[in-house]
């Protein structure tokens, strides 16, 4: 996978202040599935969701300097038949601009405290893609 090319390139949790930010790039996703018509989440929603004193989920948002390029969404689970948690990743999206500079990259050097975060948490990472 490249590494980033862009030394501004970082990787970090959301916070309340990138609800905007989040908004934009889930209907960037959406678009680019061609299916925004589907899109009904609200900034209200999302901070609901995501900073409410028990969240169902969590985001991370990859920048460019001080540009919102890319963020992923994730949640909590359980394997009943394995007895341990897990975490879900819903989306993982980077702007069609940025790709292929290595920001989807979780194991990139500007990415280890994010995944730093995940990884210690000694919790399988569940994906599933749609074909």
């Amino acid at each position: 996978m490249p590494q980033p090319q862009n030394p501004e390139f970082q990787i970090a949790p959301a916070t309340p202040n990138d609800i905007t930010a989040l908004l934009q790039l889930i209907r960037g996703l959406a678009e680019y599935e061609k299916l925004s018509h589907e899109v009904s989440a609200t900034a209200d929603g999302l901070h609901a969701a995501l900073f409410s004193p028990r969240p169902v989920a969590e985001a991370i948002l990859a920048r460019l300097g001080d540009a919102p390029v890319g963020f992923a969404v994730f949640f909590h689970n359980f394997s009943t038949f394995v007895g341990r948690p897990g975490i879900y990743l819903e989306d993982l999206f980077v702007l069609p601009e940025h790709r292929g500079k290595g920001i989807g990259g979780w194991h990139t050097p500007s990415a280890r405290p994010a995944v730093l975060v995940l990884h210690t948490r000694m919790m399988p990472l569940a994906i599933f893609t749609l074909q």
